[in-house]
């Protein structure tokens, strides 16, 4: 083989080199190449591995948090249910139809209307209660009413308690109704009104009673006890007239025992008028208030009285007349015996078909808490009943130190001179 042959096949054998080293290199730019892609496309993977991963513990998370609600709710409805189904009566929820959504037992087993009870069905809400519904949406707040139910001929109270439930979305509110059976309560109150109102008719049959006993006392005073005194009184001064000069020791006896005599005839007179006030059914009971009055200054010099009192003649029969002028005597018994006051004034206005009469000192004062542990208030308490019987009402304010003050209304109605009736309404 010659020498140029030699060097041809070097040529070539140095071009494959060459060639072959060029595409190494290319192939492994390329390799480096497809090895980044390769990186970037783990990186994306590992990426969305990451990222549906998360979107799982967040459906599992999503699943878990609407089970426990679930679960919740499902809580919330056996607390619900047990709680209606417990409440001491009907309740029933209506929606902005007034179609029933739910009614517990009693409810149903009452006025015999299930959940889904629409009005005009046979125990649904009424024309009238609808339009209580629509009071209740329209104003936000509750309602009640009393319903009177005839059940196996008997009659049966509900007090029915209606508000508004907001509603799951934004629209009109519910309303929820809870009724309440008051019947035995209702019979206790008829009860007890009855008995109250027999108690005032035995009250009033024995001020009656009292005041009967009063006129007979003083009648038996009067006639009995008055007139032995005046002959008393008039044998000693005839006695006195006959005496000789000479016996001025037993003249001067004589007359220290008149003056005796003339006070106990006072004094006679004066429980007199205690017991039977002839002013007051002789010449009213303005007359017979000022008179009052005037005997209570006579043994008060030291008190500032102010009188203010309408005309009250004819406003009110014999024994109204006598229960307000007892009254008003007990409050000024109690003024002399317990206030010690410097001041008194006594007010009677005629307002809106009412006489108002206030009673003000501003002596001691007490502790009205105390006055019901206390046995002396019976006086307050024949007052306060007295002014009740006659339909009146009647308020007591005090204080220690800052005097009493006592207000009665007594209303101006037709009556008679019967018994004092209860007009309280009882």
């Amino acid at each position: 083989m010659g020498p140029f042959f030699l060097f041809l096949n070097g040529v070539f054998i140095l071009g494959l080199l060459v060639l072959t080293y060029l595409h190494g290199r290319a192939t492994r730019r390329l390799l480096r190449r497809a090895q980044g892609q390769v990186a970037d496309l783990e990186s994306q993977a590992m990426a969305k591995i990451a990222e549906l991963q998360a979107s799982y513990a967040r459906i599992l998370r999503e699943i878990d948090e609407r089970q426990q609600a679930e679960a919740r709710l499902r809580e919330s409805e056996t607390r619900f249910a047990a709680f209606m189904q417990n409440v001491p009566g009907a309740a029933v929820i209506l929606d902005a139809a007034d179609t029933i959504l739910y009614a517990n037992e009693t409810w149903r087993e009452i006025f015999g209307a299930p959940p889904g009870t629409t009005p005009g069905d046979p125990g649904s809400a009424a024309r009238w209660e609808v339009e209580l519904n629509r009071q209740v949406r329209e104003g936000g707040e509750a309602l009640q009413h009393l319903e009177t139910l005839e059940r196996h001929g008997k009659t049966r109270y509900w007090l029915l308690t209606r508000f508004p439930i907001p509603p799951p979305d934004s629209g009109t509110p519910l309303v929820g109704v809870i009724g309440i059976d008051i019947t035995a309560r209702r019979v206790a109150e008829e009860a007890l009104r009855e008995s109250e109102a027999k108690l005032r008719r035995l009250a009033a049959q024995l001020l009656k009673a009292q005041e009967n006993e009063r006129k007979r006392l003083a009648a038996e005073l009067h006639d009995e006890l008055g007139h032995r005194l005046l002959t008393l009184k008039l044998r000693l001064e005839a006695l006195e007239a006959e005496l000789t000069p000479q016996l001025e020791a037993m003249k001067n006896e004589i007359q220290e025992m008149l003056k005796e005599i003339a006070a106990t005839i006072a004094e006679v007179r004066r429980l007199y008028l205690d017991l039977s006030p002839g002013d007051l059914e002789d010449l009213g009971l303005t007359t017979a208030l000022t008179a009052l009055i005037d005997d209570f200054r006579a043994l008060k010099k030291d008190l500032t009285f102010t009188v203010d009192l309408d005309d009250l003649d004819g406003l009110f029969p014999l024994p109204v007349q006598t229960a307000i002028y007892r009254v008003v005597q007990e409050a000024l018994t109690n003024i002399g015996k317990h206030a010690d006051p410097r001041r008194v004034s006594l007010t009677a206005t005629r307002e809106d078909g009412r006489l108002i009469f206030e009673i003000k000192d501003d002596g001691r004062g007490f502790d009205q808490s105390l006055t019901s542990r206390t046995k002396g208030t019976l006086g307050l308490l024949a007052m306060e009943e007295r002014v009740r019987m006659l339909g009146g009402e009647f308020h007591l304010r005090s204080r220690p130190g800052q005097g009493t003050t006592i207000t009665f209304t007594i209303p101006r109605e037709e009556s008679t001179d019967e018994p004092i009736p209860d007009r309280a309404g009882r």
